[in-house]
């Protein structure tokens, strides 16, 4: 009778012990600076801070990446278990301005060094198609020979062309020929090599490289004339770039990314790959599909999480879009700030969207891909760069081979869909006519030559 009793008592009190460090049935969540960001979750024994931040992503889509979970002033580690936090009752979250949560402001620089007489434009299904001609000037030589050591021209292609909305004033800051009349956004060509500037070099050949690197805007009318061409790079000011961006919102809806197929590009900028990004597009100004999203007046980028024909459901719920802020009210505010005491108006710069940027730039490498000579990595040997190197131009090799028979280089375009995929005798060969990238029927075969 002892023994049983002395059994019920131990029972009882590991029972006791057990319930009183039993984890807190749920613990409230705050986001901080995000409007009705506190609420509870229930938390298992099992939980940790990576589980959280899942669910602040699912509730706000903020990336993991953009979070930082903190407790008591602590910042916690993604494998810490929630219910052995002591005396927990709310966990913070930071949440950092970084990509995907946020995009930065950027300048618009023009490029004086490229012209409307090195490039040939042409139109496809897709948006459009340009390739660099032979005779071009010494600047972007430099470019081709040292970003793209394996061709002597360079093919990328552009989004849809769209109206100029631009003011006179803008239009003058950014050096726009009178008679272009349309712009598209110009993708970064496949395949290219980091770019670095070397001492004594031109700064001018660095915002041409971040052309070439990250993209940037064209101009021109709509008969693609040469004279009406002109190019602008973008390069990330945040204090004082006027082409800025709204909050990111989630993509709606997957049918609309079959809609953009062909429109979608690899990202080529390294700190949003690391976040998960995989491909991105530009949707001109006041495309809003059937009103799906009515807020794109200026223009847009969407950056998908997964490849355009699949992803899980977590991918796909990452993507986002940000659109083109209208800074028309902070125009204002800075017109009434420029008035003199007389009610005249003192020297307000009108540029708010599109703002002509300095013409020295300093990019990092996480930005775009190219850095000063004096600011490589010390760390790195001569060794490693030499095998970095060969391994690019091993990738650049692939890349330029014909997919077909991976033997010969690309050397011919199908039109109207402008792919460059494979080589002359397997261009010839390919029955039914259908390209191999996008699947669409080519009339013609033209060849290029490099």
């Amino acid at each position: 009778m002892c023994f049983l009793l002395s059994l019920f008592f131990m029972v009882l009190t590991s029972s006791t012990s057990s319930s009183s460090q039993a984890p807190p049935a749920c613990v409230d969540i705050r986001v901080v600076g995000i409007d009705n960001g506190t609420f509870s979750h229930p938390i298992q024994p099992t939980t940790s801070v990576a589980d959280i931040k899942r669910v602040v992503n699912q509730k706000y889509h903020i990336h993991p990446a953009n979070q930082q979970v903190q407790h008591s002033g602590d910042n916690l580690e993604d494998d810490r278990i929630v219910a052995n936090i002591p005396d927990l009752t709310e966990l913070l979250i930071q949440v950092a301005d970084d990509f995907p949560h946020a995009l930065p402001r950027f300048s618009v620089v023009p490029l004086n060094n490229i012209a409307g007489i090195d490039v040939k434009i042409w139109q496809t299904k897709t948006g459009l198609v340009a390739t660099t001609q032979r005779n071009v000037g010494p600047h972007l030589k430099k470019i081709i020979s040292r970003m793209f050591k394996k061709t002597k021209n360079i093919m990328f292609q552009l989004s849809p062309m769209s109206p100029i909305t631009l003011n006179d004033d803008i239009r003058g800051l950014l050096q726009i020929p009178e008679s272009a009349t349309h712009f598209s956004w110009a993708y970064p060509p496949a395949g290219q090599m980091r770019f670095v500037l070397k001492a004594g070099e031109e700064a001018e050949l660095q915002n041409l490289a971040s052309f070439f690197s990250v993209g940037g805007f064209v101009y021109f009318d709509e008969d693609l004339s040469p004279e009406s061409i002109s190019f602008t790079a973008i390069l990330p000011d945040p204090a004082h770039g006027a082409l800025s961006f709204g909050q990111p919102k989630q993509w709606p809806h997957l049918d609309l990314t079959r809609r953009l197929a062909g429109r979608f590009h690899p990202i080529t900028i390294e700190d949003m790959n690391k976040a998960g990004a995989m491909r991105y597009c530009w949707v001109q100004p006041g495309e809003t599909f059937d009103g799906a999203i009515p807020e794109n007046q200026h223009g847009m980028f969407v950056y998908l999480f997964h490849e355009v024909s699949d992803g899980t459901d977590e991918q796909i719920a990452m993507s986002r879009y940000f659109c083109v802020q209208d800074d028309a009210e902070d125009a204002d505010e800075d017109d009434d700030e420029g008035q003199d005491d007389d009610g005249s108006s003192g020297a307000a710069a009108p540029e708010r969207v599109f703002r002509a940027g300095p013409r020295l730039s300093n990019f990092e490498q996480s930005t775009n891909g190219i850095i000063p000579e004096h600011q490589q990595p010390p760390t790195m040997t001569d060794t490693q760069r030499l095998v970095e190197l060969q391994q690019q131009q091993q990738q650049l090799a692939q890349q330029l081979r014909c997919v077909v028979c991976l033997e010969k280089d690309k050397n011919t375009v199908f039109t109207p869909c402008g792919h460059k995929a494979v080589c002359l005798e397997c261009a010839n060969k390919i029955r039914p006519r259908i390209c191999v990238i996008c699947r669409a029927e080519f009339r013609e075969i033209i060849r290029c030559f490099d």
